[in-house]
């Protein structure tokens, strides 16, 4: 009886995990207009949305890509009142309401790996840029949460911003 009842939790577990696969997107539905449930393909009124997370780093893997030399744009999404002029070295600032064109004088590629940070754990600007920039068709897309205070908290050097 102990054996069974092990068989059938894996069983529950192996559904379940698929189950989250496909909620996440990694199954597809048949068509746009129709969603996996339960294995089952149901017809929906909207196109199922994709759900597409963007990706984060710490301050260890943001320090790390910065002393690789890897070829990469480090942007400052504070704007206003907020923005005190310190910046992570070699950033440039640019916030989530810039237009395409702004967009396209601090980064070239579509392709080229970008970071974007703002002020802290709370402050949303940095999320707006990343999910501006991915509207506009960049691919390479990492958020840095802990914004400036979490980099300055852990020692790191910045500098001032040209004026």
């Amino acid at each position: 009886m102990k054996t069974r009842s092990s068989r059938l939790m894996i069983v529950v577990v192996v559904m379940a995990v698929a189950g989250l696969f496909a909620a996440v997107g990694f199954g597809e539905p048949a068509c746009s207009k129709c969603a996996s449930v339960g294995g089952e393909s149901v017809k929906t009124q909207e196109p199922v949305k994709e759900v597409q997370a963007l990706a984060e780093i710490n301050t260890a893997t943001l320090e790390t890509l910065i002393r690789s030399g890897v070829s990469l744009v480090i942007l400052d999404a504070r704007t206003g009142k907020f923005d005190d002029g310190k910046r992570i070295t070699g950033a440039k600032s640019l916030g989530p309401q810039a237009s395409e064109e702004e967009v396209k004088s601090v980064v070239a590629s579509k392709d080229q790996l970008i970071v974007t940070y703002c002020s802290n754990l709370h402050c949303p600007a940095s999320r707006m840029l990343a999910e501006h920039l991915k509207s506009l068709g960049y691919v390479n897309i990492l958020e840095y949460p802990d914004g400036i205070a979490g980099w300055i908290s852990a020692g790191k050097a910045v500098v001032e911003a040209a004026k």
